[in-house]
């Protein structure tokens, strides 16, 4: 009877929170329609009732300053972290790389006093289902993987989840290359793979378990956190009232001098491409053996060796190289790291990503090549697993 009832209750509030979503979306698209010449422009990722709360908090924190109250009229837009951002005069959340990034492009303000920040700061934890009863208010990922509690826990695809890479990120920082890719290994076997918010599986009853900032139910451990920035644009057309809203930010947030932790030495696309490829699996299948017996993709790619194996493999390697890497610098480092036998780790995609001055990792031929070794590797180690995509 519980499990009934909790099934209802989790029913009921994803139905509420879907309806609530849609026409959050229509007021959204609706204010927008009416920005006037005088209104500031926030782009964003956040929820709307986040930034009900923010405008709200915003309109007070003028008015006790008798700042002007236009100022405070806000429209918000749409924030996607994958993408160049869009006009607006302030960009409020995402992850704190992708601002780096930004700011080396010359696409947000650079001064000390305007430069983007940190204005969030969320630790990873368990939001797990009504019926789950935990044994224990902590767990470690480690834990977590071997646990068999993988089979009932939804995960996104790293390389379209933005929270999901910093988790990742964050796994390999502090266990350690080969201890954290195997524990995100085990996880994402025997894992649900969903697009979005892990939340929702959980809310539909399609998972049981959820690890997201922020998460309720349950620390986890190692403390793993995901950061978010804010910053001014290059060149607002308002820019009185965004100096006073991320003066605002500032005042408000408690995270918002804490210097933003490096995701690491590997570039987050690389990085994302890296842990898609070798992870997620249309259909998973958990992983029977102990962690040391988790395996690692190996460098060179399997059809390198192959290659190599051939009587005119030499000419063959080099016919490949020549079609993925026209620049030769590139070419060059690439040829030479064929003969360091080993396995994909931290140091190889750094070596990677610095190769040729970033020439290399620019190259897309190489870069769909390297998706595609990945992905056939992770095929190989589950019989009869597929993926449509590289």
């Amino acid at each position: 009877m519980r499990r009934i009832v909790s099934r209802l209750v989790s029913n009921i509030r994803y139905w509420l929170s879907f309806r609530f979503a849609v026409a959050s979306f229509l007021v959204f698209t609706a204010a927008c329609a009416r920005e006037g010449p005088e209104d500031l422009v926030v782009a964003t990722c956040w929820p709307h009732a986040e930034r009900v709360r923010i405008e709200a908090d915003f309109r007070a924190w003028l008015a006790e300053r008798n700042g002007p109250a236009r100022s405070a009229r806000l429209c918000w837009v749409g924030l996607d972290a994958r993408r160049r951002p869009p006009a607006a005069d302030i960009l409020l959340g995402g992850p704190s790389w992708r601002y780096c990034d930004w700011a080396e492009k010359g696409l947000v303000a650079l001064s000390p006093e305007n430069g983007w920040f940190v204005v969030r700061r969320r630790r990873f934890g368990l939001f797990e289902n009504l019926e789950v009863e935990a044994e224990a208010a902590t767990i470690s990922l480690p834990q977590l993987a071997v646990s068999g509690q993988g089979q009932s826990l939804a995960l996104a695809d790293p390389s379209d989840d933005a929270p999901s890479l910093a988790l990742a990120a964050g796994c390999l920082r502090e266990l350690g290359w080969d201890l954290g890719f195997a524990t995100l290994f085990r996880l994402y076997r025997s894992a649900l793979i969903v697009r979005g918010d892990p939340t929702r599986a959980v809310e539909r009853g399609r998972a049981r378990t959820a690890i997201v900032p922020g998460g309720p139910s349950r620390t986890l451990l190692p403390a793993i956190f995901l950061e978010e920035g804010a910053a001014l644009t290059r060149s607002p057309k308002h820019e009185e009232g965004a100096r006073a809203f991320l003066a605002f930010l500032r005042e408000r947030r408690p995270d918002a001098e804490r210097e933003a932790v490096p995701i690491g030495p590997v570039p987050p696309d690389l990085l994302a491409d890296f842990l898609s490829a070798t992870l997620v699996l249309d259909h998973p299948q958990a992983w029977s053996g102990d962690m040391s017996s988790v395996p690692a993709p190996p460098w060179p790619p399997a059809s390198i060796k192959a290659l190599h194996a051939r009587e005119d493999g030499e000419e063959l390697v080099q016919l490949l190289t020549e079609e993925l890497v026209p620049d030769a610098q590139a070419r060059a480092w690439l040829t030479a790291s064929w003969e360091w036998p080993g396995v994909v780790d931290e140091s190889v995609l750094a070596g990677i990503a610095l190769a040729a001055d970033g020439r290399l990792l620019r190259e897309p031929r190489f870069r769909s090549w390297l998706r595609a070794e990945w992905t056939a590797w992770s095929r190989a180690q589950v019989p009869h697993a597929t993926r449509p995509r590289p």
